[in-house]
């Protein structure tokens, strides 16, 4: 009866011939009840009321289902702390916001100073539209010879408890595989990061179009693991021009993204290599410079795709398993780490195997998923290489008021598509959480060590999984420490301090020579000729260094970073008794220093004494008279006490 009436209602008739108004009534009361029910269009469903075209009463969604209209769509707009910039990508986020005012969207934001780790996952957990404004760190970089996918292609966050908009450290895409489980279809707009589209960083030279792909792809992986059909990084627009045409639920993701104001139609595309049924494009301001605009995207993905998807979380692995505490009794007291110990000195941008041993361990201390908090901040360090002609092609600076890079506050809007908006990393400000094994006796984890030379202040703090430290009645943290990295070509010395000999008379010094660099040493004439060789150099210490008399060398092999090898210097003994210096440092082939700064050479005091009378010529070695090395070991380089193991130097 009910079917009856409803179909006469939309004839304009009663079936029994009642007047008219008795049809129009059955028909409002129909239109009422499908409205009850929250049933529209896929374009219905996202659009806001407006007064001159109301909502449609009933249509089919995308996939020939009908869509329930409370179910909205999760909108995450996150901004991360970017020092001075961090105003201007405020200004970026209000315009996304405004956009997606216009439909009906559930929105979420989180922004610095409060956009920590924990609060940032929860944001993006079920999310169909996200947003990203803030730091980048992606692979390949300067600072890192291998991907490390705990830092790499994610998030840079607020630290928990700095609130502040310059300290930050990044959650990269294992815990975005590990952790976020986006909705399906999702689709993520990474707005002016460093990596994110191909780019670099500002004022540093870009690597070409293969490694500009490769960062596209590695970028994207991540969020396409916790669910996303298509990532898109632009460094230049206003994320606002995405949200508003995604949201429109009009057109292919492809067709948005070159109706972008930002597109320049210098496209190439690629097949993803880390994500399988994935394409990847680039769009660079010119056909091979100028990486600011990329894609990566499943098939023909459609705006209106993200419908399916609201209100489901995509399916795969699940967060980590959650940190176990025991519950602490009010008298029970914190635990306490030893000093840090580690196997070989620091590598520039090369990971450094640690161990903080456990000195008293109370129930209090987690037994699983740990991480240590890690900030190296710097002291003394190398400048930064520049490039001449980084505003340029790869000029990513805030521009400045004479409309050049470099500055801060220019004339400039945020959103003009021809200035490019990116914030440049700085030394000190970044906090790593590095995944820690705790053991019965000790916690042990891999840090990276900064890839710039120089000397740094250590801080390694435990903290819990989201990247918080422990609290004091959990444990006592360690002190900091002042390390020393040392340069990417760079020579170490481990050797006695001081040689004891007799005048005349052969003396033996062992030495070992490691590479504590970050290259390997390229031997000038490893083409057929003899390659590197320690040299050595002996001079009275009342004499100039131009009156040296030079040693026999000794071949040395062309060590990689991290090695090293041992030789056995013998030398014969200056016949006049006195104070010598040997010098000892490695050359090529031609005689130059492998070490062109010249910091590299180690000196040894040697001591010569005048023989022994006949009679005590067979006896007392204690005094070193047999010529061999004082067993005194070697000290540390001169400056700050480093925590280097007593092998390398």
């Amino acid at each position: 009866m009910q079917r009856l009436r409803a179909q006469a209602s939309r004839n304009g008739r009663s079936p029994s011939g009642a007047p008219a108004i008795r049809a129009a009534r059955i028909a409002l009361v129909a239109i009422f009840a499908l409205s009850a029910l929250g049933i529209a269009s896929a374009p219905a469903a996202l659009a806001a009321p407006s007064a001159s075209k109301p909502a449609e009463a009933a249509v089919t969604g995308p996939s020939s289902r009908q869509v329930p209209f409370h179910i909205r769509p999760k909108i995450a707009i996150i901004v991360g702390p970017v020092a001075e910039y961090t105003a201007d990508y405020k200004r970026f986020a209000s315009q996304a916001v405004a956009a997606a005012k216009r439909y009906r969207v559930d929105i979420v934001t989180v922004q610095t100073p409060d956009a920590t780790w924990p609060r940032v996952r929860a944001a993006l957990e079920g999310a169909s539209l996200v947003v990203y404004l803030g730091h980048g760190n992606g692979y390949p970089s300067p600072y890192r010879s291998d991907p490390w996918p705990y830092s790499e292609n994610g998030f840079g966050v607020n630290v928990p408890g700095n609130r502040n908009n310059d300290d930050h450290q990044y959650f990269g895409e294992y815990y975005l595989r590990q952790q976020v489980r986006l909705a399906p279809n999702a689709i993520v707009i990474l707005s002016h990061l460093c990596y994110a589209s191909g780019n670099s960083e500002p004022g540093m030279a870009e690597d070409g179009q293969k490694v500009a792909l490769q960062r596209v792809d590695n970028y994207a992986a991540g969020f396409i693991a916790a669910g996303a059909s298509a990532v898109i990084a632009d460094g230049k627009g206003s994320p606002a021009y995405y949200v508003s045409q995604v949201l429109s639920g009009h057109g292919s993701i492809m067709d948005i993204w070159r109706g972008a104001p930002t597109y320049n139609g210098h496209v190439s595309n690629f097949k993803s290599g880390r994500s399988r049924g994935f394409t990847g494009f680039v769009d660079p301001d010119t056909r091979d410079a100028g990486y600011y605009h990329s894609l990566v995207v499943r098939g023909q993905t459609q705006a209106r795709d993200i419908l399916s998807g609201a209100g489901k979380i995509a399916s795969g692995r699940r967060s980590m398993p959650p940190l176990h505490y025991s519950l602490l009794r009010p008298n029970t007291r914190p635990a306490t780490m030893g000093s840090l110990r580690v196997q070989r000195g620091p590598v520039a941008g090369k990971p450094l195997a640690v161990t903080l041993p456990i000195v008293s361990r109370p129930k209090s201390l987690p037994n699983s998923g740990l991480q240590l908090a890690v900030r190296w901040d710097p002291m003394d360090i190398d400048p930064a290489p520049t490039t001449a002609g980084s505003s340029g092609a790869n000029g990513n600076a805030k521009p400045g008021a004479n409309g050049g890079n470099g500055g801060n506050g220019g004339t400039h809007a945020p959103n003009d598509p021809n200035t490019v908006w990116i914030a440049p990393e700085e030394p000190g400000k970044v906090v790593e959480t590095e995944i820690a094994k705790v053991t019965s006796q000790n916690i042990q984890a891999r840090v990276m060590v900064p890839s710039r030379p120089g000397l740094y202040r250590l801080t390694i703090e435990l903290a819990n999984g989201d990247g918080a430290p422990l609290g004091p009645r959990v444990v006592t943290q360690p002190a900091a420490y002042l390390v020393t990295v040392p340069a990417r070509l760079d020579i170490g010395f481990t050797v006695a301090t001081q040689l004891r000999a007799v005048a005349g008379r052969q003396a033996s010094l062992p030495v070992t020579i490691s590479n504590s660099g970050s290259a390997p040493w390229i031997a000038a004439g490893q083409n057929g000729s003899k390659g590197l060789r320690m040299s050595a150099w002996l001079v009275p210490v009342s004499q100039p260094l131009s009156d040296r008399t030079e040693l026999p060398s000794l071949p040395v092999a062309n060590l990689t970073p991290g090695t090293s090898a041992k030789v056995n210097l013998k030398l014969v003994a200056p016949t006049v008794p006195g104070d010598y210096l040997l010098v000892l440092d490695v050359t090529r082939a031609d005689g130059t220093l492998l070490d062109t700064n010249g910091d590299a050479a180690k000196v040894i005091h040697v001591k010569v004494v005048a023989p022994p009378p006949p009679a005590t010529s067979s006896g007392d070695k204690s005094d070193g008279g047999d010529g061999t090395a004082s067993p005194k070991p070697s000290a540390s380089p001169s400056g700050p006490e480093t925590p280097r193991s007593p092998s390398g130097t």
